[in-house]
């Protein structure tokens, strides 16, 4: 009989603890992870899942680790390599490479922005880190600082003289007849029409020639020959000068082209 009365005991106090379990009524020290004060630093301790969790705090300084005894460290997650902070705050400073800028680096410098190359015709190109100049002609360098000679014995034909011209390139000085970029072109001195009266014009170096018709004569060709200078009509014939011949008006009495002829009029 008392060991029934015993084990009657053992099974009321078995059934009101599992009660006080299930109440939350009963708790033991491996259920309240955080009354030891894990958490450094004013950190906030959660239970959680049998375990514990330090919520770190973040002002005036900011803690970080399990236990948050660590001052945080805001190059861990800056964006850029060379990185320097103040070490429990969200400051940082990023060191940027040559060619790079902004908070985190990630704007390019614009290398043009300080005008390198010069020349007013010079065009500036950025690159990474870099630039590069695109010169006019006769200008050359790293910066368009050069004079880039462009000419050469055979640049201007036909004896023209060539001259570098800065920020433009070679110029050439064409000899008398002569026309175009490299003198390669010879002047149609026969395009102004200077020859008359129907003559031929024939083009030359810096000349033309005219060919004249039947009767006229003189470098343009302006000039009549004067066919009566000779006195071709005889007899006191009067001469009458014509293009490229002469006429005669014979006195009375004679006749023919020339007064050869004698008329007998009967006396």
């Amino acid at each position: 009989m008392e060991f029934g009365r015993v084990w009657s005991r053992h099974q009321r106090t078995l059934l009101i603890t599992m009660m006080m379990f299930k109440m939350g009524l009963l708790c033991t020290a491996a259920a309240d992870t955080c009354l030891s004060s894990p958490c450094n630093n004013g950190a906030t301790c959660v239970d959680h899942l049998e375990d514990y969790a330090c919520l770190c705090p973040k002002g005036p300084v900011w803690y970080t680790g399990a236990y948050c005894d660590d001052l945080y460290d805001p190059c861990s997650l800056a964006p850029c390599t060379n990185c320097t902070s103040q070490p429990g705050t969200s400051a940082y400073t990023c060191h940027c490479p040559d060619g790079l800028t902004g908070l985190n680096c990630t704007e390019d410098v614009d290398e043009c922005q300080s005008n390198p190359c010069e020349g007013a015709r010079s065009n500036c190109v950025n690159g990474e880190n870099s630039y590069s100049c695109l010169c006019p002609l006769g200008s050359g360098g790293e910066d368009c600082q050069g004079n880039v000679t462009t000419c050469s014995e055979e640049t201007c034909q036909n004896g023209g003289t060539c001259m570098d011209i800065p920020d433009f390139g070679h110029r050439c000085q064409c000899a008398a007849g002569y026309h175009g970029m490299d003198c390669e072109e010879n002047v149609d001195e026969c395009s102004s029409e200077p020859c008359h009266n129907g003559a031929i014009c024939k083009d030359r170096v810096d000349a033309y020639q005219c060919f004249c018709v039947p009767g006229f004569q003189g470098y343009h060709c302006d000039l009549d020959i004067n066919e009566c200078a000779s006195q071709p009509c005889q007899n006191n014939g009067t001469c009458l000068d014509q293009v490229d011949h002469y006429g005669c008006d014979c006195a009375p009495g004679f006749k023919g082209e020339a007064l050869l002829s004698y008329i007998w009029l009967g006396f």
